[in-house]
């Protein structure tokens, strides 16, 4: 059983349905929901099991990763039917009406090509201009007579006209290039013979190519906007006298300098009868720097302030507390560290 399959949904869930369907199993398996306690520590074991899954799953990297190495387990179809693979001598038999078809298709071309061989050749005579000259009847063979290819041979063809230049001189003809030069210009004809013929010769230019510039040299700016997650192991360390999270969303946007979001978490409280839930708006003016302070406001009427530290363009802390209470018991302040969602 995958990953997919403990959290009861689809290989290409989106980021939300995963998110939405580990709340529903941590709500199901939260230790604190048990009273036994064997069922309480194997309630804990799966929470430890669940948050492993989210890690993963969250993650873009990791969740590509884990979705190569599950193509690598597939089997092939003959198992998957459960019957072996057929062996080579009965496909070779399936494909036996090919066969034979090429078997007479190469031997009726190799007759035809034997048949047409046992005629003498016609001679022709070469002319001056490389050119094959037939040689002309003076009266057309009479409807039904054929001519022979032995007659044909002893035919003399008519000589060439008198006003054709007689064969040049090999010495005065420049060889030409059997194939054009890779790295010069598209023209096979050397430039000697261009001059000779009265033609421009054009002179080949590089053009110097402008490197492009590496993808890793292009530096993302870093920006409080975005979505971040919480990721159990990353840079996240126990803070003596707090409640460890067990998810946090932080969905959190800035325009013209106004930072404004929402948080959303759930943290593992198991010795007091505090809600485990804190959800809560944020609004507040972005400072300049990597760490800027901002105020929140909940529906029951708690209100507080939160600060904000990049780390880098991909992690930041946030810690949060409480300056007005609320109208329900609710923890009073958190610490965090989150990544941030890669695009896809």
């Amino acid at each position: 059983m995958n990953h997919y399959e403990e959290l009861a949904v689809a290989q290409d869930a989106s980021e939300e349905e995963i998110h939405q369907a580990y709340r529903s199993l941590a709500r199901l398996l939260h230790p604190d929901n048990q009273a036994d306690p064997k069922l309480k520590s194997a309630a804990e074991r799966q929470m430890i099991r669940l948050n492993e899954i989210l890690a993963t799953l969250a993650d873009p990297q990791k969740r590509r990763r884990y979705d190569e190495s599950l193509i690598g387990r597939r089997l092939p179809i003959p198992e998957l039917l459960g019957r072996p693979p057929a062996p080579p001598i009965l496909r070779l038999y399936r494909h036996s009406p090919w066969i034979l078809a090429c078997c007479v298709l190469f031997g009726a071309g190799f007759w035809y090509l034997r048949s047409n061989e046992s005629g003498e050749p016609v001679a022709l005579q070469r002319s001056a201009q490389s050119a094959q000259t037939l040689p002309i009847l003076s009266a057309p063979p009479a409807p039904g007579n054929r001519l022979h290819k032995r007659s044909l041979a002893r035919l003399k063809p008519s000589p060439p006209p008198a006003d054709l230049n007689p064969d040049p001189d090999p010495a005065q003809i420049e060889p030409l290039n059997s194939a054009p030069d890779p790295g010069g210009p598209a023209s096979s004809v050397p430039p000697a013979a261009m001059r000779t013929a009265g033609l421009p010769v054009q002179t080949p230019q590089t053009i110097p190519e402008t490197p492009a510039q590496s993808p890793a040299a292009v530096v993302q700016p870093a920006t409080f906007a975005g979505q971040w997650f919480y990721a159990p192991g990353s840079r996240n360390t126990q803070t003596p006298g707090m409640y460890p999270p067990e998810f946090i969303e932080f969905f959190l946007s800035e325009e013209q300098g106004v930072l404004s979001g929402k948080y959303w978490a759930r943290y593992r409280i198991p010795d007091r009868a505090v809600s485990p839930e804190v959800q809560f708006r944020v609004n507040g003016a972005s400072q300049k720097g990597d760490i800027t302070t901002i105020k929140w406001a909940s529906d029951d009427g708690a209100n507080g302030q939160m600060r904000i530290e990049l780390h880098d363009s991909n992690s930041m802390a946030v810690t949060w507390w409480t300056t007005t209470l609320g109208r329900q018991t609710a923890l009073t302040s958190g610490t965090a560290v989150l990544v941030r969602q890669q695009a896809r």
